[in-house]
This record gives structure tokens, sequence and C-alpha cells, in this order.
């Protein structure tokens, strides 16, 4: 959002997801051939089109604006009276250089830009609290130190990769995004976002699925079924539904007519098509670059004992899920104490649990992993 030299916002913050700015998505996607370099398509939900809608609906708003800040740095910048930027979220802006790691001059004057704060890496020091509501309640005081963080997926990933440098994180959340970091940077490869990692060198790459969304027709029945020790029925990999495969109208149909064991398999096809997405995401990231490390899984869709059994077998592999349910907030924490490094927090690491594929069912899902 665009702030004033007090910092106070000028008007809303624009969500990523707001899609205000399609026409200017196409239009810079059509004129530039940055991908190589941002590592990031031009989309309607990238800051650079919202940049350029602004330019031409709100240009008075960025002309008298002190600078724009991400809604993520907004706290710290506020409580430190500093804008700045992190660095992993600059990259989401589809702007910045993410091997040089500097804005592209013609990007920023393409798309309008308004004025922009300082990019700092994640564990940068950006002051320390100025006085206010939270040290006048005691929560903090004036030598209270404020850190970058940035960008919430790999601020999660980062206590995976405390425990193993080489892991890749598949996070079940609102969407699916699985990440992994390389030591040097990758070659560009349809559908892979590449990034920088929320701390040290070389390269992230991640790719997202829409899993809540996919999941949607089955909202009455995930509750009790996720509750369970196993996802009933047994694998059948003919009969696998896989996202896009059936439209949601037909799926949704198909439940209204089915029994109840009818509309728990059904369940169970649709979860395990979901699996195999992941499996392929898996794939295209390790075929970028990624090292093969253990998958580690997090985020409330991995809290099901039952879920994350069936992805097991449908991926032959052990997963790691980490015993601690806030993994964003546990990070930026151990990032802040680190100053941005994988130093002294690494003996905090939260106890570790392990799920091990059914050798019997995933034999029989062999022939979905292609």
């Amino acid at each position: 959002m665009l702030v004033d030299d007090a910092l106070r916002p000028l008007g809303p913050a624009i969500p990523w997801f707001d899609l205000r700015a399609h026409a200017e998505a196409e239009e810079l996607a059509a004129n530039f051939a940055c991908t190589d370099r941002t590592g990031i398509e031009f989309e309607p939900t990238r800051t650079a089109a919202k940049w350029l809608w602004l330019a031409r609906h709100e240009p008075a708003a960025i002309q008298s604006a002190h600078a724009w800040i991400a809604l993520t740095d907004y706290p710290a910048t506020v409580w430190a009276q500093s804008p700045f930027m992190s660095r992993s979220l600059a990259v989401r802006t589809a702007c910045y250089d993410i091997g040089a790691r500097k804005w592209i001059p013609a990007l920023l004057q393409a798309t309008g830009a308004p004025r922009l704060p300082v990019v700092v890496p994640a564990g940068a020091t950006i002051g320390t609290l100025v006085k206010g509501p939270l040290t006048r309640s005691g929560a903090a005081t004036t030598a209270t130190r404020l850190v970058a963080g940035g960008h919430d997926h790999p601020v999660a990933a980062s206590v995976s990769l405390r425990v193993d440098p080489t892991a890749i994180v598949d996070s079940l959340g609102t969407a699916e995004l699985i990440y992994a970091e390389t030591a040097g940077p990758v070659a560009p490869r349809p559908g892979i976002v590449r990034s920088v990692p929320i701390v040290g060198d070389g390269e992230a790459l991640l790719k997202v699925f829409e899993l809540t969304a996919t999941l949607a027709p089955l909202k009455s029945l995930l509750g009790g079924l996720l509750a369970l020790p196993r996802i009933p029925g047994a694998p059948d990999p003919a009969a696998v539904i896989l996202p896009g495969g059936i439209g949601k109208d037909v799926l949704a149909a198909r439940l209204d007519t089915a029994d109840a064991e009818g509309r728990l398999v059904l369940a169970r096809r649709v979860l395990e098509g979901c699996a195999v997405v992941a499996g392929r995401i898996l794939n295209d990231i390790l075929a970028s670059g990624a090292s093969d490390g253990p998958l580690f899984t997090t985020g409330g869709w991995s809290r099901s004992d039952a879920l994350l059994q069936l992805r097991a077998d449908v991926l032959d592999r052990t997963l790691h899920r980490l015993d601690e349910p806030e993994l964003a907030a546990f990070g930026a924490a151990l990032i802040a104490a680190d100053g941005g490094t994988r130093g002294n927090g690494r003996s905090l690491r939260p106890a570790v649990e392990t799920i091990v594929p059914d050798p019997h069912a995933a034999r029989a899902y062999a022939p979905l992993r292609g």
C-alpha cells in the first residue's frame, strides 16, 4: 500500500488475490520477457501489474506517496519508523533480479512504480521499537530489536531446512506450495517459480497448487474423514480422480447420489488425485535442480494422520512432520535470533514425526508415479 511521510496508509491495501490489474498484467507480459531474471511470470496477482493499475487510475496518489510498503513489512516499518521491503517480497513484485539481487530499472519505469524503500534480506535489523502503544503496554521496550522477515511460506520452510539443508517442504495450507532451495542459480523451467532463499545464497524453487479449492466439493465430508486413523477404502489407481479430471458440478452430483460408503470412496479418489499432483510438482522441483532430500510436510492439512499416510503411500516417500503448529512465527523468531543465518537457532528445532509408506499400498500406486 501507499503511505505518506508519516507512514500512514493513503488508501486500502490491495491484496495479492485482487485481480483488478488483469489487463496490465497481460500488457507487461506481452512487452517484457524477463522471467529468466525475475523468476516469476507477470500475472494479475503480481505487484508490478498493480503498480501499473495505480499509475493509470490513481496517479495523484502515487505522486504524493512517500513510499510503497508491503503489508507484511508494514508493522515493523511503523514500529521502527523506518521503511523497508523484505527481499523475498521484492521478488514477488516481478520487477526484481533474483541473481543480481537488485531492481530492474526498465520494469520499474514501465510499471510506473512508486518510490520504494530499501530492500533488505531476512534477518536484517530494521531498528528498535519507537515509543507507542506497545511500549506503554509493557509488551516491549525501546530496546526491542525489529528484524525483517518476508514471504510466509519460505519463512516457515526455513525451520525444516534447519533440520536438513536438503529438505523439500510441502506446505499444505489454503494453497499447497512445494518449496526447495539450491546452492546456486538454476535454469528457468515452465511452471516453476524461482526466488531467493529466505536465508543464504543460491535460489529458491516453488510451485503452487490450489488444494483447498480443489477439495471444496468435499467440504462436508473432510472434517470427519481426516480425523480418522486411515482414509477408508483401498488403492485403485484406475479410479483416481485428478484435479480437473471431472468438473466440480459432476463431482457434486456424484456425491449427492452416492450412499455413505460411496461418498467416502469418492473422497478418497479425489485425495489420491491431489497427492498425484503433488508428486508431479515434486518431480518438477527435482528436475529444476533441487536436491532429492527428505520431504517435510507443514500446514493445517498436515495435522491429519490419515491424509499424510495416504500421501506417503501414493508418493512412496517417508514424510516428516514438525511438531510445531505455527511454523511461520517460529521460523521468523529463529531468523531474528540468528540475524539471518542458520546458526544458534539449530538447538531450538521442534520434534520431527515420520510417516512411512505402507509397502503394499505404495506398490499399488506405482503406475501413478510414472
